[in-house]
């Protein structure tokens, strides 16, 4: 990485922006906790914000690891935009509008690309599709300095100081309101739940961080805990619940009930958005248990096959997650393997080992899994 010219350059290298997003996520919980005042330049931040929404779409878009390439910058810049939101600066409405365009591209691309995907990184390319779309609502939250906010007070205090025509400041204002209209669009309602409980798991990240070598880890493994069953409760009360049996005429009604329901856009929009919390909520565990202590994995893993299970026995339908969490439960294995331990109750696995053995063809190969255990 360099700074010449005042901006951030990243060289590409993934330790580099590995090191990045973990000195973003320490600044994170400096900031939230209100107890530090230095502060890395936001405009260096700005710098990056714009940098990586670059290298994101001029990758090669056939290369095998590419996504995995992605991914890793799609992290750092939304660790990025989420730090620059902490300073409460209003972003560079160039930078913004650049990034912004950058990111619907982006959008496009995997769209265009989305079957040709090698099957090991079927993951990788679901997790750019959260990411994407993560970062796309945490830009939408951001402020610019041409926002219509900014734009309404510019006006009223030149209005003051010059004899511009009242006409004139109007058009100019309808217009400008006209292109913010069309150029946004409504930040989902599960955003704004998600980034609750990615800011609470920042906070147990930089923790972690903060205590390698020492000792005193009773309070991060406390923490870990607790983080662990606020997922759990937030999944378990939006995933759909168990249904009981059902008479065939009943079952003749829901799926005309479905028909009906799948044929709105707003419907279906609204499903895919909530199941991108799901799907959200599963990489949070999956980035914690690289961050657990092996002191709290026995806990920490007992929770998370209940979840696993929980999910596999409520949703059935979105691929994505039902891929996601079987990358977990493949973790899990081999991190058992590792310690020679068993984790998870034994109910609990033998459920999940049935599902599986039943539904291969909508679960992560083990094999994938363990080429990014590390």
């Amino acid at each position: 990485m360099s700074t010449a010219d005042g901006g951030i350059h990243i060289a590409g290298n993934q330790a580099e922006i590995r090191t990045l997003t973990a000195v973003f996520e320490l600044q994170r919980l400096e900031l939230h906790s209100d107890l530090h005042d230095e502060r890395i330049d936001h405009n260096l931040i700005a710098s990056l914000i714009y940098e990586l929404s670059s290298k994101a779409c001029s990758v090669n878009h056939r290369a095998l690891n590419v996504l995995i390439d992605q991914e890793v910058h799609l992290r750092l810049l939304a660790a990025a935009i989420r730090l620059y939101k902490y300073y409460g600066k209003a972003l560079e409405h160039q930078i913004h509008r650049h990034v912004s365009r950058n990111l619907s591209l982006l959008a496009i691309t995997m769209d265009q690309n989305r079957r040709g995907t090698d099957e090991r990184f079927k993951i990788e390319e679901y997790n750019v599709d959260f990411l994407l779309d993560h970062c796309q609502n945490l830009l939408l939250g951001t402020d610019t300095t041409d926002s219509l906010g900014r734009l309404i007070a510019r006006r009223a205090i030149s209005s003051m100081d010059t004899p511009t025509c009242a006409i004139e400041r109007e058009a100019q204002l309808q217009a400008r309101s006209l292109e913010i209209h069309q150029s946004q669009r409504i930040r989902p309602k599960w955003h704004d739940e998600y980034m609750q409980l990615e800011d609470a798991c920042s906070s147990v990240f930089a923790s972690d961080i903060r205590i390698r070598g020492s000792n005193n880890v009773d309070a991060i493994l406390q923490e870990t805990t607790a983080l662990t069953q606020l997922l759990r409760d937030s999944l378990e009360s939006h995933l759909p619940r168990p249904q009981k049996g059902q008479s065939k005429f009943n079952k003749v009604m829901k799926r005309a009930v479905n028909t009906l329901a799948h044929a709105s856009s707003d419907a279906a929009s609204n499903l895919h958005r909530l199941e991108y919390l799901h799907y959200g909520l599963v990489d949070l565990l999956y980035q914690l248990s690289f961050r657990c202590r092996k002191r709290a994995r026995v806990e920490y893993f007992t929770e998370c096959v209940q979840v696993i299970r929980l999910i596999l026995e409520r949703s059935h339908s979105n691929v994505g997650l039902l891929l996601k969490v079987t990358d977990l439960w493949n973790r899990i294995l081999d991190l058992g393997d590792r310690d020679d331990l068993v984790y998870g109750e034994q109910d609990d696995r033998e459920t999940i080992g049935v599902w599986i053995s039943e539904h291969l063809d909508a679960t992560e190969v083990r094999d994938y899994s363990a080429m990014f255990l590390t």
